[in-house]
Parts: structure tokens; sequence; C-alpha cells
């Protein structure tokens, strides 16, 4: 969380989105909950991630595998997902953060 990464020294940005704009949500008329990742400012690495939502499993082993592989967000940003998936909520859930320390 963000208070974890302020204290190991860590310029972050946070980076919300309300599982309410994710149309896949919609579908499975489930509109509750949160996309929230944490990211270094200076790497683009994900430091860590909250999601609460249906299906939320099929997200977070993407955004797992990009934190093993070092990958920056962007990478996740900037995919073509298929439609419609929780996982095309990483498109707009990285455009811009909510929070910068």
């Amino acid at each position: 969380n963000e208070r974890q990464a302020k204290s190991a020294g860590y310029n972050f940005q946070t980076f919300k989105l309300s599982v309410k704009a994710i149309p896949k949500a919609r579908v499975l008329e489930d509109q509750r909950g949160l996309y929230k990742v944490i990211v270094d400012q200076k790497t683009h690495l994900i430091l860590g991630a909250t999601l609460y939502a249906a299906e939320a499993h099929e997200t977070i082993n993407l955004i797992a595998l990009a934190m093993k592989a070092k990958l920056p967000y962007e990478r996740l940003r900037d995919m073509i997902y298929t439609h419609p998936t929780m996982s095309e909520a990483l498109n707009d859930l990285f455009k811009t953060p909510v929070v910068k320390s």
C-alpha cells in the first residue's frame, strides 16, 4: 500500500479505477469494487496492486506477471485486450494517476 511504499523510500504514483467504469462488470451485473495499482515514478515498475471486483483473478495474474518480469506499467496500459474482459480496464486504469508522492 501507499504507506509501505512511502516508508520504503519510493516516489510513487497511485492509479485507481472504479469497477463501474469496466464494461465487463456491467455484463456481469456486478459493478462493486475498485482497481488500485501503485507504481514507482522513477522506474515505472508496479510495486503493488489491490483489485476488488468480480473476476479480479483474470486481471491480477497479468499484473503479477508484469511485476515478476519487471515490465513497466505502460506495457499493460498499451496492450490490446479482448472485449468484454475485466483486463481491458488496464487501458483506462493507467491513463492518469490520482496520487503522486
